[in-house]
Protein backbone atom coordinates (compact mmCIF):
# COMPACT_ATOMS: atom_id res chain seq x y z
CA UNK A 1 0.00 0.00 0.00
CA UNK A 2 2.89 2.08 0.91
CA UNK A 3 4.34 2.10 -2.92
CA UNK A 4 0.97 3.12 -4.37
CA UNK A 5 0.88 6.11 -1.71
CA UNK A 6 4.34 7.09 -2.47
CA UNK A 7 3.75 6.80 -6.29
CA UNK A 8 -0.06 8.94 -6.31
CA UNK A 9 2.21 11.75 -4.01
CA UNK A 10 4.85 11.80 -6.65
CA UNK A 11 2.25 12.20 -9.56
CA UNK A 12 0.54 14.50 -7.57
CA UNK A 13 3.65 16.65 -6.94
CA UNK A 14 4.88 16.67 -10.31
CA UNK A 15 1.51 17.99 -11.31
CA UNK A 16 1.83 20.61 -9.06
CA UNK A 17 5.37 21.89 -10.01
CA UNK A 18 4.38 21.45 -13.79
CA UNK A 19 1.44 23.33 -13.41
CA UNK A 20 -0.92 21.31 -14.67
CA UNK A 21 -4.84 20.32 -13.56
CA UNK A 22 -4.39 18.24 -10.69
CA UNK A 23 -6.92 15.80 -12.83
CA UNK A 24 -3.99 14.82 -14.58
CA UNK A 25 -2.19 13.25 -11.50
CA UNK A 26 -3.99 10.31 -11.82
CA UNK A 27 -3.22 10.04 -15.50
CA UNK A 28 0.93 10.31 -14.79
CA UNK A 29 0.29 7.57 -11.89
CA UNK A 30 -1.27 5.55 -14.50
CA UNK A 31 1.57 6.10 -17.10
CA UNK A 32 4.20 5.77 -14.53
CA UNK A 33 2.79 2.03 -13.16
CA UNK A 34 2.63 1.03 -16.64
CA UNK A 35 6.39 1.89 -17.07
CA UNK A 36 7.35 0.58 -13.92
CA UNK A 37 5.38 -2.74 -15.05
CA UNK A 38 7.22 -3.21 -18.56
CA UNK A 39 10.54 -2.35 -16.98
CA UNK A 40 9.90 -5.35 -14.19
CA UNK A 41 9.04 -7.68 -16.84
CA UNK A 42 11.52 -7.37 -19.26
CA UNK A 43 14.47 -6.75 -17.13
CA UNK A 44 13.92 -9.53 -14.52
CA UNK A 45 14.27 -13.25 -15.57
CA UNK A 46 12.20 -14.33 -12.45
CA UNK A 47 9.34 -11.99 -10.98
CA UNK A 48 9.15 -14.01 -8.06
CA UNK A 49 12.88 -13.53 -7.49
CA UNK A 50 12.43 -10.04 -8.09
CA UNK A 51 9.33 -9.87 -5.24
CA UNK A 52 12.24 -11.62 -2.82
CA UNK A 53 14.84 -9.03 -3.62
CA UNK A 54 12.38 -6.09 -3.27
CA UNK A 55 11.28 -7.10 0.44
CA UNK A 56 14.85 -8.05 1.30
CA UNK A 57 15.48 -4.36 0.52
CA UNK A 58 12.93 -3.07 2.14
CA UNK A 59 14.14 -4.11 4.96
CA UNK A 60 17.45 -2.23 4.95
CA UNK A 61 15.69 1.33 3.70
CA UNK A 62 13.22 1.27 6.54
CA UNK A 63 15.68 1.39 8.69
CA UNK A 64 16.40 4.86 9.31
CA UNK A 65 12.37 5.44 9.32
CA UNK A 66 12.07 2.81 12.05
CA UNK A 67 14.95 4.42 14.15
CA UNK A 68 13.77 7.85 13.48
CA UNK A 69 10.41 6.82 14.60
CA UNK A 70 11.19 4.85 17.66
CA UNK A 71 13.40 8.34 19.18
CA UNK A 72 10.15 10.42 18.49
CA UNK A 73 8.09 8.24 20.16
CA UNK A 74 9.76 7.64 22.64
CA UNK A 75 10.69 11.54 23.53
CA UNK A 76 8.25 13.09 26.15
CA UNK A 77 8.23 16.30 24.72
CA UNK A 78 6.95 15.49 21.78
CA UNK A 79 4.92 12.38 22.47
CA UNK A 80 3.63 13.98 26.06
CA UNK A 81 1.70 11.30 27.69
CA UNK A 82 1.52 8.94 25.20
CA UNK A 83 5.44 8.56 25.58
CA UNK A 84 7.08 5.03 24.60
CA UNK A 85 8.43 3.42 27.73
CA UNK A 86 9.54 0.43 29.55
CA UNK A 87 8.12 -2.59 28.34
CA UNK A 88 6.86 -1.11 25.10
CA UNK A 89 10.33 0.59 24.42
CA UNK A 90 12.18 -2.28 24.87
CA UNK A 91 9.45 -4.85 22.69
CA UNK A 92 9.89 -1.58 20.13
CA UNK A 93 13.67 -1.78 19.92
CA UNK A 94 13.96 -5.39 20.18
CA UNK A 95 11.57 -5.81 17.45
CA UNK A 96 13.78 -3.84 15.12
CA UNK A 97 16.94 -5.58 15.95
CA UNK A 98 15.25 -8.78 14.72
CA UNK A 99 14.08 -7.75 11.80
CA UNK A 100 16.99 -6.20 10.58
CA UNK A 101 19.23 -9.14 12.22
CA UNK A 102 16.88 -11.65 9.83
CA UNK A 103 17.73 -9.08 6.97
CA UNK A 104 21.40 -9.26 7.12
CA UNK A 105 21.09 -13.18 7.84
CA UNK A 106 19.00 -13.61 3.99
CA UNK A 107 21.26 -11.50 2.48
CA UNK A 108 24.13 -13.72 4.16
CA UNK A 109 22.59 -16.83 2.91
CA UNK A 110 21.86 -15.26 -0.39
CA UNK A 111 25.12 -14.65 -1.58
CA UNK A 112 26.01 -18.15 0.00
Amino acid sequence: MALVVISLGSAWGLVEAIGWPRSNAFWIYFAESIAAVIATLFLTASLLTSILNLVLAFVFVLIGPAVTMGMIASKVRIMGYYASRGFWKASYWLSLVFVVALGIISVITYIL
